[in-house]
């Protein structure tokens, strides 16, 4: 019974002395960062960096949060962090980094994948964190924009690119391990989210301007936000937006769709060393607004607006295809990887004509829509 007592007693005490964290911290020991934008610097290769970081002395319970740019330069990006600590008592805490700015002038020197491979590494670094391209000559001017309903412009940053994606349709919401899965698959396209600055009265502010479009880790080109919508739907990563019809001929002009739900499947056909492509495209839509005539609104009214915005989705669809074929002359829409998933095999023996093949090859669009809130305007 001695011998029992006492080990209880011995397992009280270490469980008291034993609890907590052993590599606890204090919000006081960090320096929050809530963005990094990449540039290149003024040195022969070297980077510049630019951390927005949140000044917690400065900020109080009643107002905005206070936030500072500081720089640092470096012949690696690991090296341009280190040397930060040159600059700050504390060391930068990425728990509440929200997005990662890269100018294209970096990618275009050093490829997307050398970056990513920096960031990925850090195990504090949120892999939910979006990557982002700046479409203004550096990267540290959207930084240096004002915010518009958040006084940190990298929260507002993040918060415009799930938005947008969910309300506009016009750019993609991709995560930091997404783009670092997509450098590893075969045959995976990499499309990011384009910001620019724009003036609004007297203040500098950030805006969603689509895409960008990668070929492996290196740019090139960008679609606009109007083409980032299908290029979306092709994805079947649409999550909300609208459709404008101009049906003049029957009398409704300026017909407005929103975007509820969609669903792509898309599947292939390889005869004779030519690939035909098969986007089957099924949307929900609700009629949101439509300049009708005096009488009400009929079921064959309704169904002139579904075959309208099918035809109109099929059409948008087909020419982006076309589009980036001839422009860019590679698959951003990941068809490639649609072709190593079903056929690993058919790939291993195709992938190095890839981008000739894609070209080359036939895409058919089919486009069905239903009207679900058709009944409210009856």
């Amino acid at each position: 019974m001695k011998t029992k007592a006492i080990k209880m007693c011995i397992i009280i005490i270490l469980t008291m002395f034993l609890t907590g964290c052993f590599d606890y911290r204090g919000l006081d020991e960090f320096t929050i960062v809530a963005g990094t934008a990449i540039d290149v610097g003024k040195k022969k290769n070297t980077y510049q960096l630019s951390f927005e970081i949140i000044d917690l002395a400065e900020t109080t319970k009643e107002g905005p949060i206070e936030t500072t740019i500081i720089e640092s330069t470096g012949k690696t990006i690991m090296d341009a962090i280190r040397n930060i600590e040159r600059k700050i008592k504390n060391r930068l805490y990425y728990g509440h980094s929200q997005v990662l700015i890269i100018s294209k002038d970096v990618i275009q020197r050093d490829g997307l994948a050398l970056i990513i491979d920096s960031f990925i590494r850090d195990i504090e670094v949120r892999e939910t964190l979006n990557i982002v391209i700046s479409n203004e000559p550096t990267a540290k001017e959207l930084l240096n924009a004002d915010g518009v309903t958040d006084s940190v412009v990298s929260f507002e940053m993040k918060r415009i690119i799930k938005s947008d994606n969910e309300t506009v349709g016009s750019t993609k919401n991709i995560a930091l391990f997404e783009v670092f899965n997509a450098l590893k698959s075969k045959g995976a396209s990499i499309v990011l989210p384009l910001f620019k600055t724009v003036k609004n009265d007297e203040e500098i502010i950030i805006e969603s301007d689509g895409v960008s479009v990668f070929n492996k880790d290196k740019i090139i080109g960008s679609l606009t936000p109007a083409d980032a919508k299908y290029y979306l739907f092709i994805s079947d990563c649409i999550g909300g937006g609208i459709i404008n019809l101009n049906m003049k001929e029957e009398k409704f002009e300026n017909t407005v769709l929103e975007i509820r739900r969609n669903d792509t499947k898309t599947s292939f056909d390889y005869k004779e060393n030519k690939f035909t492509f098969f986007v089957n495209t099924n949307t929900e839509l609700y009629l949101d607004n439509i300049a009708m005539r005096d009488s009400p609104l009929e079921l064959k009214d309704i169904n002139k607006i579904k075959k309208a915005a099918e035809k109109h989705i099929k059409n948008k669809i087909t020419d982006l295809i076309n589009k980036t074929k001839k422009e860019f002359k590679s698959d951003i829409f990941d068809f490639g990887t649609i072709i190593y998933k079903k056929n690993p095999k058919l790939w291993s023996k195709i992938r190095k004509d890839w981008d000739e093949l894609f070209i080359n090859s036939d895409i058919k669009v089919n486009s069905k829509v239903m009207i679900t809130n058709a009944a409210l305007m009856k």
